[in-house]
C-alpha cells in the first residue's frame, strides 16, 4: 500500500514538471520564442553576464565575425572606404579659374582724389579748409553768392558746403510767398522751419531788397554755379 502511494506521488510530480515546462521559453530549445521570453516575467537568462545587443541584426553580425574574422576585416575596410570624401577627378582644363581682384567701387570721395584741372583747386580748398565764394545764377542772370567751406564736390560742380552765409536780392512784391513769410511759418504742418532771413533795403533799386541768411549745411546743384573764387580774408563775408 505504501509503495503504491509513493509511485502515485512521483507520477504527480512528473506531471507537474511537464506542465510547467514550455519549450518556447527554453533558451536551448529549437522552439525557443524570444518575443514570448521578453513578455514573460521573472524569466532568468542562463548567463546574466552575456553581452547584450540592441537587435538581432547586431547579434547576427557579431556571430558572423566570430565565425569568420576575415569577413569582419573586409566590412571594416568597406566602411573606411565609404568614409573617404568623394572627389571628382577634374581635368586640367576643367579646373576653376582664379578670378581677378575685384575693382574697388568708385564713390564721390574716391573720385575727388583723382580730379585734375580746375577741380583740383576745389580739392585744395577742401583739404586746407579755405573759404570759397560761389556766385549763383537764376533764369535771368546772377542771383547772389554764398560764402562757406567746401565739404565735397563732383565733376558736375555739385557742391556740399558748410557754415554758409548766403546773400541775394529779390523783388519786394512776389506772387509766391517766401519761405520766411508769416503764412508759411504759422502753418502747423510745417515742422521743419527754414533759417531766418535778414532783410535790408537795396542801395539803388527800391523795388528790390537784400536778403542774408546763415545755413549750417548747404547742397548746391552744379547748374546754379556761375563762378567760384577763393576767399583769402576769412573775416570778410561781404
Amino acid at each position: 500500500m505504501a509503495d503504491q502511494e509513493h509511485e502515485n506521488a512521483s507520477e504527480s510530480s512528473k506531471s507537474d514538471k511537464s506542465e510547467d515546462y514550455d519549450p518556447r521559453l527554453d533558451f536551448f530549445s529549437d522552439r525557443f520564442d524570444p518575443l514570448l521570453a521578453l513578455a514573460k516575467r521573472n524569466l532568468k537568462a542562463p548567463d546574466i553576464s552575456a553581452k547584450k545587443y540592441d537587435n538581432l541584426a547586431f547579434y547576427e553580425s557579431a556571430a558572423n565575425k566570430e565565425k569568420n574574422p576575415q569577413q569582419g576585416q573586409q566590412s571594416s575596410k568597406k566602411k573606411q572606404a565609404m568614409d573617404v570624401e568623394v572627389r571628382r577627378k577634374w581635368l586640367p582644363h576643367q579646373m576653376p579659374i582664379r578670378a581677378e581682384a575685384a575693382v574697388p567701387r568708385k564713390t564721390v570721395f574716391s573720385r575727388m582724389e583723382t580730379m585734375k584741372g580746375p577741380l583740383a583747386l576745389l580739392r585744395t580748398c577742401r583739404d586746407e579748409r579755405l573759404q570759397i565764394k560761389v556766385f549763383t545764377r537764376n533764369q535771368k542772370g546772377i542771383r547772389g553768392y554764398c560764402i562757406g567751406y567746401l565739404a565735397a564736390f563732383d565733376k558736375h560742380w555739385n557742391l556740399a558746403l558748410e557754415e554758409v552765409f548766403e546773400f541775394w536780392t529779390r523783388p519786394k512784391k512776389r506772387k509766391v510767398p517766401a519761405l520766411d513769410s508769416a503764412e508759411m511759418m504759422e502753418e502747423p504742418r510745417k515742422r521743419v522751419r527754414p533759417p531766418r532771413i535778414k532783410i535790408t533795403p537795396h542801395e539803388t533799386d527800391k523795388k528790390l531788397e537784400n536778403c542774408t541768411r546763415n545755413v549750417g549745411q548747404f547742397l548746391m546743384k552744379g547748374e546754379h554755379v556761375a563762378l567760384i573764387s577763393v576767399v583769402r580774408d576769412s573775416s570778410n563775408k561781404g
